[in-house]
């Protein structure tokens, strides 16, 4: 079994282990497979429902590692039916269970994060200090939270949108965030390939270490690109070289302005008593009786 259970960590498998129902000392009185010494087991114990260790649940302040709900729990049975059992057995599945959900928040997770992540989020009661080794009780919230987890870029966007060739552009990732708190920078990337994914083929375009309120950016050159539609990704990285899904955003390029001010600061004055407008590569004179357009 031992043997087993080492095969099972090296196959990223944390191994739920019941404590036992005899009431007794575990540090004194080995129970197993709850007691072998490997790095995946957790030996979990049974609480009631007042959070009091059950009154048959064995314990063992160095062997025992949390306890569970175990006490009238509500479970399948055979025959196609519903029953309450208690036993260490029943507060067991709690434990694997918060352990998949566990996995299905952070899938890149190794075996020592969720088992840490389990323990070290078990609720504090004085009625399992010196019975279990955390002196707690599961807490599936408080494993999520203690999760590690890989940062996420929400969103990506170029500015202006679109932009005459040549003209200041920048990008922006928003909503930039990593579960355990330690992002670190925000790369970019040209499409340069123009095949929508980012590989290897993809030029960096800089990066951003001064990420504030979620939002990281990036000045764009805009003078060596073609006419036409571009794409960009965004891509975060945090402290432990944990990487995000590459988010993507499009900027169409314009042919270059060459003719003054852009749509956004153009204004209109007096002319003859004409009246000029000029927006982008646009020129629209209008007089009281028409109305004249140029590109």
């Amino acid at each position: 079994m031992a043997s087993a259970i080492e095969a099972s960590n090296d196959a990223g498998i944390l191994f739920s282990a019941a404590a036992g129902n005899s009431h007794s000392n575990n540090d004194l009185n080995p129970h197993y497979p709850s007691s072998y010494d490997a790095s995946n087991v957790i030996a979990v114990a049974a609480t009631d429902h007042d959070d009091n260790l059950a009154s048959f649940s064995s314990y063992g302040q160095n062997t025992v590692h949390l306890a569970a709900p175990g006490v009238s729990v509500y479970s399948t049975v055979l025959g196609n039916g519903y029953a309450a059992y208690s036993g260490t057995s029943m507060a067991t599945p709690h434990v694997s269970g918060v352990a998949a959900l566990a996995w299905s928040v952070a899938p890149d997770a190794s075996v020592a994060e969720i088992k840490n992540a389990i323990l070290d989020g078990a609720d504090s009661l004085n009625s399992l200090h010196g019975k279990v080794a955390t002196g707690g009780r599961l807490n599936a919230y408080n494993t999520l939270q203690l999760l590690p987890g890989k940062p996420l870029v929400g969103s990506l966007s170029a500015s202006p949108n679109p932009v005459a060739a040549g003209k200041a552009a920048s990008l922006i990732a928003s909503d930039v965030t990593d579960r355990d708190g330690d992002l670190a920078t925000v790369h970019f990337y040209h499409d340069a390939n123009n095949d929508g994914q980012l590989d290897s083929a993809d030029p960096g375009l800089g990066y951003d270490t001064t990420i504030v309120d979620g939002v990281a950016s990036v000045a764009l050159d805009t003078s060596d690109l073609a006419v036409g539609t571009h794409r960009f990704f965004a891509r975060a990285i945090d402290q432990r070289g944990l990487t995000s899904s590459p988010m993507s955003t499009a900027l169409t390029v314009l042919e270059p302005d060459d003719h003054g001010d852009d749509a956004a600061t153009a204004t209109y004055v007096a002319v003859n008593a004409s009246t000029v407008s000029l927006a982008g590569n646009i020129l629209t004179i209008r007089r009281t009786d028409s109305s004249e357009t140029w590109n």
